[in-house]
């Protein structure tokens, strides 16, 4: 693993231990990429926590790294050019790969395969792990 990588996700898993949520945490890892302050990344991730607004539905952390992504390599357009296949496969590799290193992209699937009674926003808790893999996936993602 490269150091840029590595890097990502020790900054990505420090905001998520400070107490942002999972979403936030990964989309503020890469606020100076995409030209935003760290606040701004804050308050736009901050409904996605949680599996989207404490849902348990699709992986905050894996929603980060998809809202990141678009604001790195999206389109603002119609995407008639063939911007939108092309994002949809990144995309749909970001979540392959994360299901493969992780148990599943749900968030209240993955809490109960990884049910270890850690306290959330702690180095133990299953959340942790997932944000750690996203910012880093999507880290080798753009940049290889």
């Amino acid at each position: 693993m490269s150091e840029s990588v590595k890097q990502r996700g020790d900054k990505a898993v420090a905001y998520f231990l400070t107490g942002y949520n999972c979403a936030q945490a990964v989309f503020m890892s890469f606020a100076e990429d995409m030209g935003m302050s760290v606040e701004d990344a804050a308050k736009l991730a901050s409904p996605f926590g949680g599996g989207i607004g404490g849902m348990r539905e699709t992986c905050g952390a894996l929603t980060g790294s998809f809202m990141a992504l678009g604001s790195l390599g999206g389109f603002s357009d119609t995407g008639k050019d063939g911007v939108k296949p092309a994002l949809y496969e990144k995309v749909k590799a970001l979540a392959a790969k994360f299901a493969e290193e992780e148990t599943s992209t749900v968030c209240r699937e993955i809490l109960v395969a990884r049910a270890n009674g850690a306290a959330p926003h702690t180095p133990e808790s299953p959340c942790t792990y997932c944000v750690r893999i996203a910012a880093q996936n999507l880290e080798m993602l753009i940049n290889g």
